[in-house]
């Protein structure tokens, strides 16, 4: 077990500038060791690069230099030490927390996609006795009948869909095309559009017809869903 960031892409870990006579570089190495904490040792009388680079992070020659996560300890400071490694594990959670908090807007949003789709469906004659007759045994399926010439259905199609998505499963909009279902259309006697027809337990419990605004819709939904 060690601590470990990653950022920008690229994985840090704590840095240890020594030398081999420094007893106090051995002790912030045996307390790191203590901890758990993987480092990376550089003996900066053998490698005058590391010598340099210390000397820029820490503004001195003085051993040990501690790079933990980019937090500079001059000297071995067991508080110090324990204050960076908390600073490094934070640092090394909050992305997660970001990608968990990102995963569940997509999530919510595929849900509300999915609930969105389930609520108004397209219905036919091929699927009319599954997806009208059979749902609203379960639940109410309230059918729109509207052409796509129909001016009126094209006003009052918007509303019905917002009312559906809104409904939380209260009940699903089934919009059936009457020029392209006409046998169904001549069952239910659909002879004026827009026709809304309410189906409870496979069978048409109430109806309107014509472009009623908003609110008007939202009271017959209260009643007719009771």
């Amino acid at each position: 077990m060690y601590t470990k960031v990653r950022k920008m892409g690229k994985e840090k870990i704590v840095q240890v500038y020594s030398t081999t006579t420094c007893p106090y570089c051995n002790m912030a190495k045996r307390y790191l060791e203590s901890k758990g904490v993987k480092y990376v040792d550089y003996n900066v009388e053998l490698d005058q690069t590391k010598a340099y680079e210390m000397v820029l992070k820490s503004r001195q020659m003085g051993v040990p230099v501690l790079d933990i996560g980019g937090t500079i300890i001059v000297g071995f400071d067991r508080r110090a030490i324990d204050e960076a490694l908390s600073k490094l594990n934070k640092q090394e959670t909050e992305p997660d927390k970001e990608l968990e908090e990102i995963r569940k807007k997509k999530m919510n949003k595929l849900i509300n996609a999915a609930k969105e789709g389930e609520a108004v469906i397209n219905v036919s004659e091929a699927d009319f006795d599954e997806k009208v007759l059979k749902k609203s045994e379960t639940v109410p399926v309230l059918v729109d009948f509207w052409a796509l010439w129909c001016m009126p259905c094209r006003m009052l199609g918007p509303t019905l869909e917002k009312l559906a998505k809104e409904s939380n499963g209260k009940f699903i909009l089934a919009k059936l095309n009457v020029d392209e279902n006409e046998n169904i259309s001549n069952e239910y006697g659909i002879s004026s559009i827009p026709n809304v027809k309410l189906f409870k337990n496979g069978k048409v419990v109430d109806e309107f017809v014509g472009a009623l605004p908003e609110s008007a819709v939202r009271q017959w939904l209260d009643r007719a869903l009771k």
